[in-house]
């Protein structure tokens, strides 16, 4: 019969019934023992106490015999042997000893202690002479208890005679005259015997005292004679209550163990699993009852541990294989290989007892082609089968078919199915699993069991289970060990990668500080030179010259403001990537820096057949609060770059609101260009430093990289974005958006947009572009504008104007109606009736003298292409005031010369470049300044110290001999100097050069090239 939980319930209550029967009889065995000691110790005591009463009192007896025969022999010596002696020796010859009875009785005494060893006999008195007599504490007390009780005459008792105990008895003796006459007189003793005991009476005693003699028996002696006879005493009781144990435990054994035993083995053969277990007994009634109530629960009991036992085997295996999955699933969390995994779960799966198989198995894992299974786990396996089944195909032996399978595919025993066989193979059975994804066989688990044994249900279900749970071991272990790979790849390539980058870096930052360095260099020595070519530009500008005089000096003014601003877009860059670019936010006229790009990039659209047209729109403002110079660098840097890279058709610079915002507008700018355009692949790279299209060392088109690179950065610094479309061969279009505040104030009263306010205006141009361009800038000043594009529509369009009394008051001709102008003028001056009508003709701009083939009629200006809002204000606000085009040109004030003589300061130039000591010089007597110059520091200082007329020192910062700082210095240290204001004068536009100036003593600081108004400020705030 197969044990299960309820059999080892049910030998378990065997086992506990044996255990409780074997306690009941022992405690009883015990019990009864138990009383039965009790009963002969209690007997035994009893006789003992009794034993050792008599042997007291016959111990008493005997002592009491003795000291009777002691008195005996006192008496008989007193009256019968003492008269005898005296009459025979005589009174002279009598010896007080012979006379004393107790001398005589003592020696009867002696011979009688030497029969009978161990007693002793004591007179004892208080006081006596004789040492043997002196009675110790205890006999005192006696004695003193005879004297109080004179009734008494007998004392029992136990006395320590030197650390013995003996039971003693004593009695009293009692002095009278006999006793002292008995003892010797005084009168009648030898003189020898009067000189030992020197008294008068009884040698230390008198009639009536009281004294005593004892005698005792060692108590030891007395107990042994108690104990033998309580002995002989026990011996019938024992055998008594011996007799009287047999009989009950007889009787308990009929009547009470036997009964017992039977239900004994009613529960050994209940534990077995006999469910017909009774039991019979036939002593005594109760026991009849519980043998019939026992009978009916042993049924019960059956039923209900046949019911137990098999939920108990259900619940163990449940148990145990849910045991199994979690240690399965912890054995996945573990950090070791797929291999290792697998090893221990095979290992866990064949110590499951309930399921059947043997320690014995293997699993197989599928290659990625789906045709064999290889071995990777094994426990127990045979030693040819390592061999013979490390790579099984798929559909061969037991195995191979499983991975072809569904389910479980099993066998009972050795058969035709065992593809694979060596010499000795037992007869075996198996079970296969195969471990499925959804679209593929991932291995195969085999495990061994015994020839004829089946998987049941339950098995196979936990089996299912398992496969399931493998395979997602499998494949969450292939994909982590994929993901390593992978990792450990990355991290090989960020390594290298790093390393790169901080080669790179290094690299990078040494580049970055020679070009540092490179970059201050090449400023200084630029603006050495430049400073001469402006300071003489504006001191030229400031004397008298004619209209084309005047614009070749404001071009190459311009054009060399233009050049210093390039040098500052390198310095900015050079700024940027150390993380040092500064800003400025002042009130500034937009038009003007648009005006100002176009003027600057004109000859080169010119010289390149390209039309560059600026449309702004009329609701753009013209005054705005923000950094003029970034803006104007960014546009220039657009502009630049589409005229470079555009070879026909138009530059389109278009400026438009994009939004409202507070405190301002959010303006959006856009630079479109007809030229070669930009390929989709650099577009992600155009921003960036040194990048451009092409950067193929046989491009067509040259330039560092770095105008774009800037512009981003500006125009982010300003809060704004840029970005770019472009299509090769279409052109391209850069824009960017950036936020303006509004100005403080509006630039105040302009006359000329005044004189054009409310004017009704016509442009004839065949161009759209260029009528879009002039109709937003007339639109500005409030100017009506009317336009066409051809010459005839233009004739309809003025007699229109003049029948609906809606005459023109301006007119603008551009494109192929600058040929035959005067012609053209004098008919439109005949169809609108006016013999004056201003007319402005756009012409292309030109190299020669000349931009015309002819002069122009009375009330007709040329305005040249570009069209700049200051150039068209100013030329049509002439014609307005009926001023001839060609000398109504507003000139610029001429700075007039002062007196000579009527100086305002004297200042010392410690200059070393002949070019900038010119420019200084003549900078400072159109000032009304007086000067004088020094070529290098040592200079400066010897001139200082020999004149004490200087009101202020220009200091250049790079001089031969002795340097700006160093000299600086020793002025520093010269009292009398100690308020001379000191101006710094410098090539170098770096901010640490500034500082290094003020650190060295010096005032103030003027960057080269320095400006006529810059340096009149400069004056005037530190001498007046």
């Amino acid at each position: 019969m197969e044990e299960g939980p309820g059999s080892s319930q049910a030998q378990g209550a065997q086992v506990r019934g044996r255990r409780n029967l074997l306690r009941l009889q022992t405690r009883f065995g015990l019990w009864i023992l138990l009383l039965f000691t009790i009963l002969f110790c209690v007997a035994a005591f009893l006789i003992y106490q009794q034993g050792k009463r008599n042997a007291h009192d016959n111990a008493f007896r005997t002592l009491a015999q003795m000291l009777t025969s002691v008195d005996a022999t006192q008496d008989y010596v007193r009256h019968v042997l003492r008269p005898k002696a005296i009459q025979r020796l005589g009174s002279e010859e009598f010896v007080p000893e012979l006379m004393s009875t107790s001398f005589v009785a003592r020696q009867f005494i002696d011979r009688f202690l030497a029969a009978y060893p161990g007693y002793y006999f004591k007179f004892a008195t208080v006081g006596a002479h004789n040492p043997i007599n002196t009675a110790d504490d205890r006999e005192k007390e006696i004695i003193e208890a005879f004297r109080h009780d004179p009734g008494v005459r007998e004392w029992r008792g136990v006395i320590e005679r030197n650390g013995v105990p003996y039971l003693s008895l004593a009695v009293p003796i009692e002095f009278t005259g006999d006793c002292i006459v008995c003892h010797g007189r005084l009168d009648q003793a030898p003189r020898g015997l009067v000189d030992k005991y020197p008294n008068s009476q009884g040698f230390g005693h008198q009639v009536g005292d009281v004294a005593i003699k004892s005698l005792g028996v060692p108590l030891e002696g007395t107990l042994a004679s108690g104990v033998q006879e309580a002995a002989l005493g026990l011996l019938p009781i024992f055998g008594v209550i011996l007799a009287s144990l047999g009989v009950v435990i007889y009787f308990f054994h009929r009547f009470v163990g036997m009964p017992i035993r039977a239900f004994e083995k009613g529960m050994e053969r209940l534990g077995e699993g006999d469910r017909s277990a009774t039991v019979l007994v036939d002593s005594g009634r109760e026991f009849q009852d519980m043998a019939a109530v026992f009978n009916r629960m042993s049924r019960q009991i059956g039923d209900e541990l046949a019911r137990r036992r098999d939920n108990e085997q259900r619940i163990q295996r449940d148990f145990q294989g849910q045991q199994v999955v979690s240690r399965i699933l912890e054995i996945s969390l573990y950090d070791m290989s797929l291999e290792e995994q697998l090893q221990a779960v095979l290992v866990e799966l064949t110590s499951l007892p309930w399921l059947g198989v043997r320690a014995q198995g293997c699993i197989f894992l599928a290659d990625n082609d789906q045709r064999y299974l290889r071995q990777v786990a094994q426990v127990n396996l045979a030693e040819p089968l390592l061999e013979l089944c490390a790579v099984v195909p798929f559909g061969t032996c037991l195995c191979g078919r499983a991975a072809l399978s569904e389910g479980i595919y099993s066998a009972c025993s050795v058969d035709h199915e065992h593809d694979i066989t060596f010499e000795g193979m037992q007869p075996h059975g198996h079970v296969c699993l195969a471990v499925r994804s959804e679209e593929e066989v991932l291995g195969v688990v085999n495990l061994y069991t015994d020839e004829g044994v089946v998987i049941d249900a339950a098995g196979s279900a936990f089996l299912n289970n398992i496969a399931r749970i493998l395979a997602g071991i499998i494949q969450r272990r292939r994909a982590l060990e994929m993901a390593c790979t992978h990792r450990d790849r990355l991290d090989e390539l960020v390594q290298a990668r790093t390393g790169e980058l901080e080669e790179a870096k290094e690299a990078a930052e040494n580049a970055a500080y020679a070009k540092a360095e490179f970059l201050a260099n090449m400023s200084h020595e630029i603006r050495t030179p430049m400073n001469g070519v402006l300071g003489m530009l504006q001191l030229l500008e400031n004397t008298s010259l004619d209209t084309e005089q005047r614009d070749f000096i404001v071009t190459a003014s311009e054009s060399s403001e233009v050049l210093m601003h390039l040098i500052d877009d390198i310095l900015d860059f050079s700024k940027m990537e150390a993380g040092k670019l500064s800003f400025e936010t002042i009130d500034f006229d937009l038009f003007k820096v648009v005006d100002g790009c176009i003027e600057l990039l004109a000859e080169k659209a010119r010289s390149k057949g390209v039309d560059l047209v600026p449309v702004v729109r009329a609701d753009v403002p013209r005054w705005c609060r923000g950094d003029p110079n970034r803006l104007r660098q960014v546009l220039n840097n657009l502009v630049g770059n589409a005229l470079k890279f555009t070879e026909e058709g138009h530059v389109l610079v278009h400026v438009s609101v994009l939004a409202l915002e507070d405190g301002g507008r959010r303006l959006k700018f856009e630079v479109e260009d007809t030229g070669i355009g930009i390929p989709q692949e650099a577009l992600s790279t155009i921003f960036s430093a040194f990048s451009q299209a092409d950067g193929s060392t046989t491009r067509r088109y040259g330039g560092t990289g770095l105008g774009l690179a800037i512009s981003r950065d500006l125009v982010e610094a300003m809060g704004g974005r840029i970005g770019v479309s472009s299509r090769v061969g279409a052109g391209s279009t850069f824009r960017f958006e950036v936020p303006l505040q509004t100005a403080r104030f509006d630039g105040g009263v302009d006359a000329d947009a005044q004189l054009l306010a409310g004017r009704h205006a016509l442009i004839v141009d065949p161009d759209p572009l260029r009528r879009e361009s002039l109709e937003e800038m007339l639109a500005c000043w409030g100017v009506e504008v009317s336009s066409c594009g051809a010459w005839e529509a233009a004739l309809g369009t003025v007699d229109g104007a003049r029948s609906s009394k809606r005459p023109f008051e301006l007119i603008f001709l551009g494109g192929g109606m600058a040929e035959n102008a005067a012609e053209r003028i004098d008919e439109l001056r005949t169809r609108s009736g006016q013999a004056r009508l201003p007319v402005v003709r756009v012409v292309p701009l030109v190299s020669s003298g000349s931009e015309v083939d002819r002069p122009l009629p009375d009330g007709a200006a040329d305005v040249t292409q570009p069209l700049r809002h200051q150039q068209v204000c100013e030329r049509v606000a002439n014609l307005l005031r009926d001023e001839r085009g060609s000398q109504a040109e507003t000139e610029r004030p001429v700075m007039p010369v002062q007196r000579k003589g009527a100086k305002r300061g004297r200042v010392l130039v410690a200059e070393d470049n002949i070019v900038n000591q010119k420019v200084i010089v003549a900078m400072l007597g159109k000032l009304g300044y007086a000067s004088d110059v020094a070529e290098d520091g040592a200079e400066a200082l010897s001139m200082l110290h020999g004149e004490d007329g200087y009101d202020l020192v220009l200091m250049d910062c790079q001089m031969p001999t002795m340097d700006g700082l160093a000299a600086t210095l020793e002025i520093r240290r010269d009292p009398r100097r100690a308020g001379l204001p000191v101006i710094a004068l410098t090539a170098h536009a770096l901010n640490q050069e500034r500082e290094r100036c003020l650190e060295a003593g010096m005032n103030d600081y003027l960057s080269k090239p320095v400006s006529l108004k810059v340096l009149e400020k400069t004056l005037n705030e530190w001498i007046g």
